[in-house]
């Protein structure tokens, strides 16, 4: 048994002697935590990138200017109501007209929240939600449409606002499309890879 790890009796009055902690490893800074590779975007993927931003800038412009407009766009409707029902009450009509539009405008707003949460997934290099993204644009997108168009635009004082409503659905659409291509698929590809092997900083 070693001197260091015994205890030692030198007389009644003797202290004990402990046994001496192992040394601490010295802290390196040679290896530093691992890091994800950047991979730089892609033509393709700046592209769709671009589009869906120009997408949800005329969608929050469009959906704005409809609620802002919203007088006027009920009062549209509540004529338009009046053609089909006329004898139905002023209270009755007003009340049809204003739970016909703001439901329409809001599903058109859902939407393109719902859009903008999958895009940036998207963006992160997460090339599967690209798939969920598509049935979003191609149904629900277009669906609200076709609602807004019915109660929100109600005529032709409002074909301003369903040109902006056509005109960002088109921007999202050619987005969505282009990040489908082969090209797009390279780019999530690399961006997976990166993930699962990590570099270092400062690595060669």
């Amino acid at each position: 048994m070693s001197a260091a790890s015994s205890v030692v009796h030198q007389g009644p009055g003797a202290a004990r002697t402990r046994p001496t902690p192992p040394a601490r490893p010295a802290m390196s800074l040679e290896t530093p935590a691992p890091v994800v590779r950047d991979v730089p975007r892609t033509r393709v993927i700046s592209f769709a990138r671009l589009a869906w931003f120009a997408s949800f800038g005329l969608g929050t412009a469009a959906i704005l200017f409809a609620a802002f407009s919203s007088g006027e766009r009920i009062a549209a409707l509540e004529s338009a109501v009046t053609g089909l029902a006329p004898d139905e009450s002023t209270g009755t009509v007003s009340a049809l007209a204003a739970i016909t539009f703001w439901p329409a405008l809001g599903l058109l707003a859902l939407v393109t929240i719902v859009e903008s949460i999958v895009v940036a997934v998207i963006l992160r290099g997460r090339g599967g939600p690209r798939w969920a993204l598509l049935p979003i644009v191609v149904v629900a997108h277009v669906g609200a449409i076709l609602l807004a168009d019915a109660f929100v635009v109600v005529n032709e004082a409002g074909m301003p606002l369903l040109g902006l409503f056509i005109l960002q659905w088109v921007v999202m659409a050619a987005g969505t499309a282009v990040s489908l291509l082969p090209d797009a698929g390279d780019w999530f590809r690399e961006k997976r890879e990166a993930r699962s092997a990590p570099s270092a900083v400062g690595s060669e």
